[in-house]
């Protein structure tokens, strides 16, 4: 694979069904994992898949020289299945297109991260399935970047032949096949670009661990009663199957969990306000300072009382410079994985503190951990985060206690608080030997509900 998959962001606006006013830039990327696992989608599926192999045999821009090998059968099948499973599901929870990418550089290329079904066949699928006689799927061309405009993928939807044959069709129809990647290794990000490609790494002993553990994790997820409450159509309470990402080409750098509905774009109000566990009103458990505490450990000191992201900064004409919380926390993110000026999102707040000044007041206000400081140690200490995070969301499973992971915190019902504090400093304190801290946000209520 080219490049680590991310959502199309780009492009143009999408009007979603029955959405007169909001506009929405967002497709989610295929999932060549869905596929119609209920007798009602089923039935479409076999009715799609026979009329594009009859309109193969009668349509002169479609005939093929050659019937299709009993393989090649079985993945324009499989397309067919897990295109239409895609875009119903879209269509039914009233979203909108799907994204993928046709490019013949990824669909010639065999890899750990690409289904079976992302293969030279796609492209002449989807023409054959957009043909104005079959319409069953409605096409807006991806396009290439260039000086004037960004790149966009191809996005697909529902077309009307298939809409119509909708009707029984239920979101309990749909499905997502085993076999999917879960372990992702990155190699380094290119300068250049910032993107840090997949590794296509041999299997191991460590990735065998780590896919039991995913495994453990999202069949729990999977069966759990999760809902999305709020009227955005951008969040799709389906989606909580999670990745675990690798970084810098070693076992031993990041392993955060990614993947889930919860996540970005979605904010923490949206998350407190609108997630809801078994009906219930969801509170965030979040560790306190994580990634300073961990670097703390790392050093072999003992972290100071109280908010260890209240730090003051002197700027080059000596007066202070107080930054908000969430910029500190970045600013130190940022160091600690080896910025040597400021990151391009921050630098509207380096008017009067230059990179050297903001790296002199991080070490002054953390001395016994100054020398962390200058080590790029950030995606090692990532790594035992992310370790810290599995065994505590291991240990609810066990308990069958329903947690959503968000890097550094989990959300639980509010019932499980205390099962959840509980797991988190367990698991601190097993791979820290020291203990740990963790701060509870719940939504705010209106007044007259409390």
């Amino acid at each position: 694979m080219a490049a680590d998959a991310k959502p199309c962001l780009t492009g143009p606006r999408v009007r979603l069904p029955g959405d007169s006013e909001v506009l929405y830039d967002y497709a989610p990327e295929w999932c060549p994992w869905f596929y119609a696992s209920g007798p009602n989608l089923q039935a479409v599926v076999r009715d799609v898949t026979n009329q594009a192999l009859r309109a193969e045999e009668v349509l002169p821009r479609f005939q093929r020289k050659r019937s299709r090998r009993i393989n090649d059968l079985a993945i324009f099948q499989g397309i067919v299945d897990s295109l239409v499973a895609h875009v119903a599901h879209e269509c039914l929870r009233g979203g909108g297109p799907v994204s993928l990418s046709l490019s013949k550089k990824i669909l010639a290329r065999s890899s750990r991260y690409l289904s079976p079904l992302q293969s030279k066949q796609l492209p002449e699928v989807i023409k054959l399935l957009s043909s104005r006689e079959l319409a069953f799927l409605t096409v807006i061309p991806g396009r290439k970047a260039d000086a004037f405009n960004e790149g966009r993928l191809t996005r697909i939807s529902a077309g009307p032949r298939l809409v119509s044959r909708l009707a029984d069709v239920t979101l309990d129809d749909i499905s997502r096949k085993d076999g999917e990647e879960v372990i992702l290794l990155k190699g380094d990000r290119d300068e250049q670009t910032g993107i840090a490609n997949l590794i296509d790494y041999p299997d191991n002993d460590f990735a065998d661990s780590y896919r039991g553990e995913m495994k453990r994790i999202n069949t729990h997820l999977a069966a759990a009663d999760i809902e999305y409450v709020g009227n955005s159509k951008l969040f799709d309470d389906r989606k909580r199957h999670l990745v675990r990402r690798f970084t810098r080409g070693q076992w031993g750098c990041g392993g955060r969990l990614w993947g889930g509905f919860w996540d970005s774009p979605m904010s923490k109000a949206e998350r407190l306000a609108n997630v809801r566990i078994s009906g219930e009103r969801v509170v965030s458990v979040d560790f306190s300072s994580m990634i300073l505490r961990l670097a703390y450990t790392y050093a072999g000191a003992t972290p100071p009382a109280g908010d260890l992201y209240e730090i003051t900064f002197k700027g080059t004409d000596g007066a202070p410079v107080v930054l908000p919380r969430a910029v500190i926390k970045k600013v130190i993110s940022a160091r600690l994985n080896g910025a040597k000026e400021w990151p391009e999102e921050l630098r509207a707040h380096r008017a009067g503190l230059p990179w050297r000044m903001v790296v002199a007041s991080l070490r002054d206000a953390h001395a016994p951990i100054a020398e962390v400081f200058d080590r790029d140690l950030g995606q090692e200490l990532a790594f035992t985060e992310s370790e810290i995070l599995v065994d505590a969301l291991l240990d609810l499973v066990d308990r069958d206690v329903v947690a959503l992971p968000l890097h550094d915190c989990i959300l639980v019902a509010e019932s499980d608080e205390a099962a959840a504090t509980a797991a988190m400093l367990d698991s601190f304190k097993f791979h820290t030997n020291q203990n740990g801290r963790v701060s509870i946000e719940r939504a705010e209520l209106p007044r007259a509900l409390y």
